[in-house]
């Protein structure tokens, strides 16, 4: 993960960027939200053209375009 996003108002939103999502690997996110339940996760990629939804065990994480990104907080 590289960052993580938070508010008074929301969970704490988990931020991974990659060039590819290809590369994207689930483990870091998923340790994350062991301690942290609640939020969103998303990935940020450049290979992303329309945001898509894949889960891993439990965790659901949304692949955005960085052009949309702003969006997805």
């Amino acid at each position: 993960m590289d960052f993580v996003a938070t508010s008074e108002r929301q969970a704490p939103t988990a931020i991974e960027c990659k060039w590819r999502t290809d590369r994207f690997d689930p483990a870091g996110m998923k340790a994350f939200r062991r301690q942290y339940t609640e939020g969103k996760n998303l990935v940020v990629a450049q290979d992303v053209d329309r945001a898509y939804t894949r889960t891993y065990g439990d965790v659901s994480v949304r692949f955005v375009g960085l052009r949309d990104l702003l969006s997805h907080l």
